[in-house]
């Protein structure tokens, strides 16, 4: 089987070629011969022979069952023209298996190769090392991929990652993995303090609303809980433990309107939301279009049957909430303050009733 192990330079491609080797099942106890690799002194003791170019190019020369590792295997194996001749040590790689013999070719990238050598890749693996770490991706196709940094064609391959086996280091020299320092790119470590910086702001923020909220609200006092219960529209907002931020769902709850047409009905308002007065009808009968409207002491409309109308217009309406009349000799100083504001309440009425009449003509 031809093997092929691309990657840039210091990606592990020879340190990886040379553990499979060693570790294959598929390659034990075999001869095994190497091109452009320089072995040190353990790695002549496992037996292993060099090559030059010129023996390396007769491979099929060697014996049965050879195991061959090609290293910058471009050298022997570049592309070659349109209609050359195709030299005999590509041509018979069509044969190999008949030899029993077992190629791994190692290079940087396929298409450094001749395409007929790519077309009979029954393995390629592609290795990818970052930041200079003691370890790569490594990328497994089930035959030779032109293109393996294609984002597609990584999702199809078989992806692992394997760390260096550093026992190997010692078999040959290498210029790649021993030379490359981990380096990690400031673009990381700044990204990793903009994540610190921001959850910490993230929380301070939040801690920081829980406290201020917490002081800023008065304490349950009878008077509080009976003014809340008066006067907010609807239910008060849920109550919290002292200090205790709010999470998103009591936030959002404060601030959504217990009646959705009437926005200062949402809890957030029941502090501030506190009744002055109330609607007091104003009724007046259109004698032209037999029409009967009332209207508040804000000469806003007021939606009352038109049975009711024509009722408090014939009649008028008990209002409890006005003052008694006072006989004039009995005043004292106090019902004569209540007096007095209770005839200016009564000019009031009388100048909204003729504004509300002269706005009625309009209907």
């Amino acid at each position: 089987m031809i093997t092929l192990i691309t990657g840039t330079p210091g990606a592990s491609k020879t340190l990886n070629a040379i553990d499979l080797v060693l570790n294959d099942p598929a390659f034990q106890e075999r001869p095994v011969y190497v091109y452009n690799i320089e072995l040190l002194a353990p790695g002549e003791a496992l037996g292993w022979q060099t090559l030059d170019l010129e023996q390396a190019k007769a491979w099929y020369d060697l014996p049965h069952g050879a195991v061959i590792i090609l290293d910058e295997c471009q050298d022997l194996f570049p592309p070659e023209k349109f209609g050359n001749k195709v030299p005999e040590h590509i041509r018979r790689l069509n044969t190999h298996r008949h030899l029993g013999i077992d190629l791994v070719l190692i290079t940087q990238h396929p298409k450094l190769i001749d395409t007929k050598v790519r077309r009979l890749v029954g393995q390629h693996f592609h290795f990818k090392r970052q930041f200079g770490l003691q370890s790569a991706t490594r990328f497994t196709f089930q035959e030779c991929a032109d293109d393996p940094s294609d984002y597609f064609a990584q999702k199809a391959a078989t992806k692992t990652r394997k760390r260096f086996n550093k026992k190997l280091f010692g078999l040959y020299k290498s210029a790649e993995v021993h030379t490359h320092k981990r380096k990690i790119p400031w673009m990381v470590w700044a990204l990793l303090v903009l994540i610190i910086v921001t959850g910490y702001t993230i929380y301070s923020v939040v801690a920081n609303f829980g406290q201020s909220d917490s002081v800023s609200s008065p304490g349950p006092t009878p008077d509080n809980v009976t003014t809340q219960a008066n006067n907010a529209p609807g239910q008060p907002a849920p109550a919290r433990r002292e200090g205790q931020p709010l999470t998103r769902e009591q936030y959002l709850e404060q601030w959504s309107p217990r009646v959705k047409s009437i926005p200062h009905s949402a809890p957030v308002y029941d502090q501030v939301y506190v009744v002055r007065d109330f609607p007091r009808p104003q009724c007046l009968l259109r004698e032209k279009t037999d029409q009967c409207r009332c209207y508040t002491q804000q000469a806003t409309p007021l939606e009352v049957p038109e049975a009711q109308c024509r009722q408090i217009v014939a009649h008028g309406y008990w209002d409890p909430t006005r003052e008694p009349p006072q006989d004039k000799g009995t005043r004292n100083p106090e019902s004569s303050n209540s007096t007095q504001a209770t005839g200016a309440h009564e000019r009031n009425m009388e100048a909204l009733r003729i504004r509300v009449q002269t706005q009625a003509m309009n209907y």
